[in-house]
């Protein structure tokens, strides 16, 4: 079984998300959505998700985004086939504020220490889940990828568009190069790659 597990603060997009999920072409899964009304942070809810989810496997879906119907199922085949990968990730589109393709590229540790290619929204062997550092503001999955990766733990790549994410007025994602730079620092200082 998937857990999908959905951290939100209640935005109207969550209803589309939750459709999204319902039309998959892999059923077996249980939808967890995950309430931060006080304003935890995303991480705090996706680790509070985990902790009551029974899938073998996670999937954290923000909610202001859509899986093709296919994605749980492309994503869980690629684990299936890669029985030593930790995690499957894919490319995905954007809509709104931004509109553009985000592909992503083959699993490879000098490029994962540099940039983040994976998205928060992969599936993962539940075993292998270690939880988002729940002190940072931004990058917790690439943080959490690092971390995997220093403990054996990797992903296998599928070479497809799985998802959209919806770029809306409060989201977190923004081209200030400032908040970035200063971000990534923060990621690489505490995994010890400055």
């Amino acid at each position: 079984m998937i857990s999908v597990i959905i951290p939100t603060k209640g935005r109207n997009s969550l209803g589309r998300t939750i459709a999204s999920i319902e039309d998959q072409d892999y059923q077996d899964t249980n939808i967890i959505v995950s309430e931060d009304y006080e304003l935890n942070g995303a991480s705090w809810a996706r680790n509070q998700g985990a902790k009551v989810a029974a899938g073998e496997f996670y999937f954290f879906c923000d909610d202001d985004v859509t899986l093709n119907e296919n994605c749980l199922s492309k994503l869980k085949d690629a684990l299936d086939e890669n029985p030593d990968a930790s995690y499957a990730y894919c490319g995905y589109y954007r809509s709104g504020l931004f509109n553009s393709s985000v592909d992503s590229k083959p699993f490879n540790w000098e490029t994962l220490k540099r940039v983040n290619f994976i998205s928060t929204m992969s599936l993962i062997r539940a075993k292998d889940f270690i939880g988002f550092d729940e002190s940072l503001k931004r990058f917790q999955d690439w943080d959490m990828w690092i971390r995997m990766y220093n403990k054996g733990k990797y992903g296998v790549y599928v070479a497809e568009n799985l998802f959209t994410a919806h770029y809306e007025g409060d989201c977190i994602t923004n081209n200030d190069t400032n908040k970035i730079a200063k971000a990534t620092n923060i990621v690489k200082e505490k995994n010890g790659l400055l």
